[in-house]
C-alpha cells in the first residue's frame, strides 16, 4: 500500500471513531510508571506476568506495576490481633487469640478442653543444634527489663533442662536464675522431680524436702534466738519457749515449766543419772528393778531362753547387754550361748540386735561383778519398750551359772498385769537352741523368779 493510501485509511478510522461519538484516547508509548498526560488514558508499559497496575499516589492517572499475592484474610478482625494460617494452603489467613497492645504487653487467652486435667497454653520446643545433646541441655524464658541507663538488660530466668538426657530415663530440673549486682544471672532456686526443693544450692535434697543452705523462717522471722515456734492454727509463730544452743551427745531434753533445756544426762530416773555420774555407761535397765535392788538370783536353766522388758527413755545407740554373775558357771557349751535385744509391737517382739555365739559366756572369771557382752553391731534405738534375750546352752555342766535377780514376787501371774496381746514383764521358752528372729509374747512362760536385772549400755 502507497503512503498517500495509508493515511487515507487511517483518517477515514478517526473518522468513524467520531461517527460514535467516542471519546477515549489511547495513548502509546514507553512510560513503566508515573502520571499520564491529563485526559489521556492507556496502559503502562511493561510489567511482568501476574503484576496488576495500582494508583502509585491521589494524582490522576499516576500508575505503577505491582506484584501482588494470594493470600486472603477474613471479612473482619480483631485490632491489635495477631494473624495465624489457615490450614495448609499458605494462602489463607485468621484472626487469633494471641494480642498485644499498644505497649508491647503480650496477651494469650486460652481455653481448655472440656473435663481437661491439663492442657497446653504456651509449648516450647529446643532441638540439639547438630549431634546428640548432653545433660543440661534445655530450655528458658528469660526477662530484660530496662534499668536506668539500658533498654533490655536481663533481670532473671526460668529454665527447664535435662540432668539425664537418655529417652528411656529422662530427668529433668526447673531452675530459678536471678541478677544480682549486676553479675550475670545465678541459680536461687532448683526444683527436682523427686520433689525436692534447693534453695541457695543446686543439691536434690529429696522427696519432699526443702532446703536451704542459711536456714529458713516458717510464718513471722524468728524474734530471738533459740526461740521455738509453734502453730496459731493456720501459720507458725515464734513461742515464747526456747530450745538450748548447746548440749553433749547422749543428753536428753527436758522441759522445766518454761524452757526446754538440757539434763544432766539422758536417763528419765534419778538410779540412772547417778548411775552415769558414777561412770557407768547403763543406758537403761530392767523395768521397776534396778542394780540397788538385786536381792536374789536365778539359775539360768540349759536351752531356755529368759526375755526381760526394759524401758529406753530417749534414743540411743545401743553397744551391748550387762547382767550380774554371781556364781561363774562350769559347763561344757553347745548350740548357742548368746544375748540379744527386740524391739515390741502388738504382742509379738521382733529381734533387732544379738551377739555372736560364745560358748564361755556365762562361765568368764569372776563372780559377783557386773558382766556385759556386746552386740555384732551397734544399734540406734528409739525411745520405747524393748526385751533384752538371754540364751544358756550346754551340753554337760558341773555348775549352773546364777545371775542376780530381784526378789521372788507372790504369784506367777503379776508379770501379765493387766497388759493386752498376751504381754508379760519378763518369761521364759524352752528348748531353744538359737534366739528367733521373732516371739510371740503368747508363747512365753512366765514364774515368780525370773524378775532378772538386766541392763543395756
Amino acid at each position: 500500500m502507497s503512503r498517500i493510501a495509508l493515511i487515507i485509511a487511517l483518517a477515514a478510522a478517526l473518522c468513524a471513531t467520531a461517527a460514535f461519538g467516542q471519546s477515549t484516547k489511547i495513548r502509546l508509548g514507553t512510560q513503566t510508571q508515573g502520571a499520564l498526560p491529563a485526559g489521556q488514558g492507556g496502559v503502562l508499559n511493561g510489567g511482568t506476568t501476574g503484576q496488576v497496575l495500582s494508583k502509585a499516589s491521589s494524582s490522576d492517572y499516576d500508575q505503577a506495576w505491582i506484584d501482588v499475592g494470594d493470600v486472603v484474610g477474613p471479612a473482619s478482625a480483631t485490632d491489635f490481633h495477631y494473624a495465624l494460617f489457615d490450614g495448609t494452603s499458605g494462602k489463607l489467613l485468621q484472626d487469633s487469640a494471641l494480642s498485644a497492645d499498644a505497649v508491647g504487653t503480650l496477651n494469650l487467652v486460652h481455653t481448655a478442653s472440656a473435663n481437661a486435667v491439663s492442657s497446653i497454653a504456651l509449648h516450647m520446643e529446643s532441638n540439639y543444634g547438630g549431634g546428640t545433646p548432653i545433660n543440661g541441655f534445655g530450655e528458658h524464658l528469660g526477662f530484660f527489663l530496662e534499668t536506668s541507663t539500658t533498654n533490655g538488660r536481663e533481670a532473671g530466668r526460668i529454665s527447664v533442662a535435662w540432668s539425664d538426657i537418655t529417652d528411656a530415663s529422662r530427668t529433668a530440673f526447673m531452675d530459678f536464675l536471678l541478677v544480682n549486682n549486676a553479675a550475670a544471672a545465678a541459680s536461687k532456686m532448683r526444683l527436682f522431680p523427686s520433689g525436692g526443693l534447693a534453695v541457695n544450692n543446686t543439691t536434690d535434697p529429696g522427696a519432699g524436702i526443702i532446703s536451704a543452705n542459711t536456714g529458713f523462717r516458717i510464718g513471722t522471722s524468728a524474734s530471738t534466738s533459740g526461740v521455738m515456734m509453734q502453730s496459731d492454727g493456720s501459720k507458725f509463730t515464734a513461742s515464747s519457749a526456747t530450745w538450748p544452743s548447746t548440749g553433749t551427745n547422749g543428753q536428753a531434753v527436758i522441759f522445766d515449766g518454761n524452757d526446754f533445756v538440757t539434763s544432766s544426762n539422758a536417763a528419765e530416773s534419778d538410779a540412772l543419772n547417778a548411775y552415769q555420774a558414777l561412770g557407768s555407761s547403763i543406758k537403761a535397765q530392767t523395768v521397776g528393778v534396778g542394780l540397788d535392788r538385786i536381792s536374789s538370783s536365778f539359775t539360768m536353766v540349759d536351752s531356755q531362753a529368759q526375755y526381760v522388758a526394759i524401758w529406753l527413755p530417749v534414743r540411743q545407740t545401743l553397744t551391748g547387754v550387762k547382767w550380774y554373775q554371781q556364781t561363774v558357771g562350769n559347763y561344757t557349751g553347745d548350740n548357742n550361748n548368746k544375748i540379744a535385744l527386740y524391739s515390741y509391737s502388738g504382742g509379738t517382739l521382733t529381734r533387732v540386735a544379738q551377739s555372736t555365739n560364745d560358748a564361755a559366756l556365762w562361765s568368764q572369771a569372776g563372780g559377783n561383778v557386773v558382766k556385759q557382752k556386746g552386740f555384732s553391731a551397734t544399734y540406734d534405738a528409739a525411745p520405747g519398750l524393748y526385751f533384752v534375750a538371754l540364751l544358756y546352752n550346754n551340753s554337760a555342766q558341773i555348775t549352773a551359772p546364777i545371775i542376780g535377780a530381784a526378789a521372788s514376787v507372790g504369784n506367777a501371774g503379776i508379770p501379765a498385769g493387766d497388759f493386752t496381746n498376751s504381754a508379760k514383764l519378763w518369761g521364759n521358752v524352752g528348748s531353744q537352741t538359737d534366739l528367733p528372729s521373732t516371739q510371740a509374747s503368747s508363747g512365753l512362760t512366765t514364774a515368780t523368779a525370773q524378775n532378772i536385772w538386766v541392763a543395756v549400755y
